[in-house]
């Protein structure tokens, strides 16, 4: 089984991925991939007009930036550029801290970490399965044979991993997914999809902290065409509200059967219950292990709530409940 957690960033994906990651019959990637949903997006290849010159773009991305990237250091890229002179000064700086900590035995430094499909598969292995797609997408003349062609390299790298970890099934992490979840079920009609959902006024807030968008805009949304550029309150919330709008299509979508919805909040007050409700969607058998363990994880990672009031002034506050209202009272966040 094929397990995809969604959401609208900055809502917990990355804490459930660990969580349902511990469970004894599934294995998860630590972090996003990018690669079902990304810029381009494996399952736009699909149905593209033009498949092979999108594969080749999406198998430079997939062996350069996706492969292996540095991550973190506090420094949002979006504030820095790339290109910029920060950012070089930032890269240099990163690259001898890394060098330093190579040198002292440690893998990691103060201004980021190394993340990518490296951990998971081999450069020459990569490269085969991408060759293979290309080859097949060059010999494909429907949408089905496409499909198929996309669903081996994932399955190259998915169910290989998953297997030499001795699990059943296999969860990827990435909250774009959101936007392309039917696009997904192309490829896997019995896929899984969870989507972690969070006090939109919680979500803003650390939009506006963090000074990044998490989802970038598609144009296969109208609604998203306002992600990107300098952010404020005003379009931060609208980016909520847009991808809460988004949310409810794409679960009428995939269909009920295959989407669950999971509050960031239940994880911490009332675990349990989230447990048996992800343990019941997926139809894997309850593991006490993983109860135990994924209780000490998220009580050491519990975040503190409502910080989203402070330093909101009243007109704001007022603005942001205001605006958002609805999906607030949806989701049980007010009464």
């Amino acid at each position: 089984m094929q397990i995809f957690i969604l959401g609208t960033g900055r809502s917990g994906t990355s804490i459930l991925n660990r969580v349902i990651g511990l469970h004894s019959e599934v294995w998860s990637y630590k972090w996003e991939t990018q690669i079902f949903s990304g810029l381009p997006a494996l399952v736009d290849i699909v149905d593209c007009d033009d498949p092979i010159e999108l594969t080749w773009k999406f198998s430079k991305r997939v062996r350069g930036y996706l492969y292996k990237r540095t991550v973190g250091g506090g420094v949002p890229l979006t504030s820095v550029g790339r290109g910029s002179l920060m950012s070089e000064f930032f890269r240099l700086k990163s690259l001898f801290l890394r060098g330093r900590a190579a040198a002292e035995g440690r893998s990691q430094t103060r201004l980021g970490y190394q993340a990518g499909l490296f951990e998971v598969i081999s450069s020459s292995d990569l490269n085969d399965l991408l060759d293979g797609l290309m080859s097949a997408v060059k010999a494909s003349n429907t949408c089905v044979q496409r499909a198929d062609a996309c669903k081996r390299f994932s399955d190259g790298i998915f169910e290989r991993a998953a297997g030499q970890h001795d699990k059943q099934h296999w969860c990827e992490k990435t909250p774009r997914n959101l936007l392309y979840a039917d696009k997904i079920q192309r490829l896997y009609p019995r896929a899984k999809f969870i989507n972690v959902v969070r006090d939109g006024r919680e979500v803003v807030s650390s939009i506006l902290e963090r000074k990044f968008w998490p989802i970038a805009k598609s144009a296969r949304f109208a609604e998203t065409k306002h992600f990107g550029g300098d952010i404020n309150l005003q379009k931060a919330v609208n980016y909520w509200c847009s991808l809460m709008s988004i949310t409810a299509k794409m679960r009428d979508r995939v269909g009920a059967d295959n989407w669950l919805d999971v509050r960031l909040e239940d994880l911490g007050g009332n675990f349990s219950k989230v447990e048996a409700s992800i343990e019941d969607f997926l139809e894997i058998d309850h593991d006490e292990r993983f109860a135990s363990a994924a209780s000490q994880l998220i009580r050491g990672g519990k975040a503190d709530q409502r910080r989203w009031r402070e330093g909101r002034s009243d007109r704001e506050v007022e603005y942001m409940v205001s605006r958002m209202q609805g999906y607030l009272e949806q989701y049980g966040y007010i009464g």
